[in-house]
């Protein structure tokens, strides 16, 4: 459980790291923090099927900053997330 613990809180850091450096403040309306929360818990809910089916471990973090982009613009507008 600890362990699960520790990934979670890196996922949630790196989301937070990558918001802080990435996305407008204008743009999350809150802390960074509280929409990696939410990014979380929708890629969560988006990803479970993927995850269920066996994904890597660390994938979804290594992915972080694609589904936070997804999240906060869309599909087919556009990627702040580098090739």
């Amino acid at each position: 459980m600890e362990e699960e613990t520790s990934t979670h809180r890196q996922h949630l850091d790196r989301l937070e790291a990558w918001l802080t450096e990435h996305a407008d403040p204008a743009e999350l309306r809150v802390e960074p923090r509280t929409t990696a929360l939410v990014i979380d818990a929708l890629g969560n809910a988006w990803f479970r099927r993927w995850l269920e089916d066996g994904a890597r471990p660390g994938e979804l973090i290594r992915r972080a900053p694609e589904y936070a982009d997804l999240v906060l613009h869309g599909v087919g507008t556009g990627s702040l997330v580098e090739d």
